[in-house]
C-alpha cells in the first residue's frame, strides 16, 4: 500500500481502515474482482461467498438490464468485458469509480445515453454515468488497458506487422489486432483461462510458429487458445491486406447456364467490391487461349484440367469462389515471409 500511494490508519475497536486508495491499487482491485465474475460459475464456495459479500445484485438479472444497452450501442461484448462492467459498479459504491470522461463531444451520443437512464433508471447516477463514458470511450476506440499492457501489445504487433509484411496496415485493422494481443496478454498474466477446443491448418502452423519467435523475443507467453485467435486474425488481416494485388478475375464455367447466373454475380460484387469479375464459359478460352493472357491476375473454372495456373472450384456457389480467391492471396503473401 505505502509504495503504492495508498494510506489507512488503525482505529481502535475497528482494525486498519483505507483513507486514500492509490489509482495503482483500484486498478488491481479491479482486476482482482474480475476474475471472480469471470469464474461466478466455477468458484469454490469460499471464494463465492467472499464475491457475494461484495457485490449487492444478481449477476444474470444485472446482465439482463445490461445486454440491451451494450448490443444497442454496437460494441463488441466479450466475457472480459462483461465482467468488468459488473466490477465497476462494485468499484463505483466503494471509491467513485474511475474516470473516463474524455475531450469528446458527449451530445452526439444522447441515444446511448438515453438508452442507460432507461434500463438503470433504478441504479446510481454515478454508475449510470461511468457506465456511459466506458462504452463512448470504447466506441471511439480507446484501448483501456494498463500501460504496461500497452507496451507489450504495441511490442509485439510492431514485430508482427514487420514479419507478416503488414507495413502501412490498416488502421482499423490493426487496432482490432491490438485489442485482442492486449486481451490476450490480460488474460494469461491473470490466469484468466477458460478451456477452449482448437485447431489449426498447417499454413497457420506456419504463422503459430512465427508468432512464437515474437513471443519469445519479447519474453512474453499467451495461452495456446489465444494464440490460435490472434493466428486466425492474422490470416484475415494478411488477406484483407493484400486484396490489392488482385483486380481482374475471370471465372470460367463448363456450365453455361452459370451465365445467367445474376445471382451469381451480385453475391460475388456485394461481398467484395474491389474485384472486377468476368464469367465466360468455358469453352471460348479453350478456342484462344491468347486472347486472355495478361488480361487477368486470377482465373478460376470448374475444369480441372484447363492449365496449371487455374484455380480449380467446384461449385458456382459464390462464398466458395470468394474462399479460393482468399486462398489464393494468402499462399502468394506467405511466400515473402521472413521466418527469422
Amino acid at each position: 500500500f505505502a509504495k503504492n500511494g495508498t494510506t489507512y490508519e488503525y482505529v481502535h475497536g475497528k482494525g486498519l481502515v483505507l483513507k486514500n486508495l492509490s489509482q495503482i491499487d483500484k486498478g488491481t482491485f479491479c482486476k482482482k474482482l474480475m476474475i471472480f465474475f469471470i469464474e461466478e460459475d466455477i468458484l469454490v464456495p469460499s471464494r463465492k461467498k467472499l464475491l457475494d459479500s461484495i457485490k449487492k445484485f444478481d449477476t444474470k438479472e444485472r446482465m439482463e438490464k445490461l445486454y440491451p444497452i451494450l448490443s444497442s450501442s454496437d460494441i463488441s461484448i466479450n466475457y472480459v468485458m462483461l465482467s468488468f462492467v459488473h466490477t465497476l459498479e462494485i468499484c463505483v459504491d466503494l471509491f467513485g469509480g474511475f474516470n473516463f470522461k474524455k475531450d469528446y463531444e458527449y451530445k452526439d451520443f444522447s441515444d446511448i445515453e438515453n438508452i442507460i437512464k432507461s434500463n438503470l433508471k433504478d441504479y446510481d447516477a454515478l454508475y449510470q454515468q461511468q457506465i456511459f463514458y466506458f462504452i463512448i470511450s470504447l466506441k471511439r476506440d480507446e484501448i483501456n488497458f494498463e500501460p504496461s499492457t500497452l507496451e507489450k501489445a504495441f511490442k509485439t504487433i510492431e514485430e508482427v506487422k514487420e514479419k507478416f509484411n503488414l507495413n502501412n496496415l490498416n488502421p482499423f485493422l490493426e487496432k482490432m489486432l491490438l485489442k485482442k494481443i492486449c486481451f490476450s496478454i490480460f488474460k494469461y498474466e491473470n490466469h484468466i483461462f477458460k478451456v477452449k477446443s482448437s485447431t489449426i491448418t498447417n499454413k497457420e502452423k506456419t504463422l503459430l510458429n512465427i508468432l512464437d519467435n515474437i513471443l519469445k523475443k519479447y519474453n512474453l507467453n499467451l495461452f495456446f487458445c489465444d494464440k490460435i485467435s490472434i493466428i486466425q486474425i492474422i490470416v484475415k488481416i494478411i488477406i484483407e491486406h493484400n486484396k490489392d494485388s488482385l483486380k481482374n478475375i475471370l471465372l470460367l464455367f463448363n456450365e453455361v447456364i452459370i451465365l445467367d447466373d445474376n445471382h451469381l454475380k451480385d453475391s460475388l460484387y456485394n461481398n467484395n467490391k474491389k474485384f472486377n469479375f468476368h464469367i465466360e464459359p468455358t469453352f471460348f478460352y479453350k478456342l484462344n487461349p491468347e486472347n486472355y493472357e495478361n488480361k487477368y491476375d486470377l482465373i478460376l473454372s470448374d475444369e480441372p484440367s484447363l492449365n496449371s495456373k487455374t484455380i480449380v472450384v467446384n461449385s458456382f456457389n459464390s462464398m466458395q469462389v470468394l474462399s479460393a480467391i482468399y486462398g489464393y492471396i494468402f499462399d502468394k503473401a506467405i511466400e515473402n515471409f521472413s521466418y527469422k
